[in-house]
C-alpha cells in the first residue's frame, strides 16, 4: 500500500473495490509514515457510525457525494494550508519578472 510514495494528501472512497475505505484508512494509519497524511474522505455513505468510525481514525473532512468541485477545492486547500490564489498569483509575478 502506497510502496515508495509519500502523498501530500489523499482523497479516499469509502467503496473500494475488495475492501471498505475503513479497511483502507486503518492501514494506513498503522503506518508511522502516513499518521499525518491529510485525507479527504468522499462517499456516499451517510451513515452516522460509518463517519464517526472514520472521524476516530482521523480523517480531515468527509465529504458527502455529491458536492461542488469549489468545496473540494476549499477543503484541499484547508487541509493543505494553501491559498491556491496567493499561490499561483505570487508563482506568475515571479515569472513574469
Amino acid at each position: 500500500m502506497l510502496e515508495g510514495q509519500m502523498p501530500d494528501l489523499i482523497l479516499l472512497d469509502m467503496m473500494l473495490p475488495g475492501m471498505n475505505g475503513l479497511d483502507f484508512l486503518s492501514k494506513l494509519r498503522a503506518d508511522p509514515r502516513f499518521r499525518a497524511v491529510p485525507v479527504i474522505v468522499v462517499s456516499i455513505r451517510s451513515d452516522a457510525s460509518f463517519r464517526q468510525k472514520a472521524q476516530e481514525l482521523g480523517v480531515f473532512r468527509y465529504l458527502l457525494k455529491p458536492f461542488s468541485p469549489a468545496v473540494l477545492r476549499q477543503e484541499i486547500e484547508q487541509a493543505l494550508g494553501v491559498d491556491w490564489k496567493k499561490y499561483w498569483s505570487s508563482t506568475l509575478s515571479q515569472q513574469g519578472s
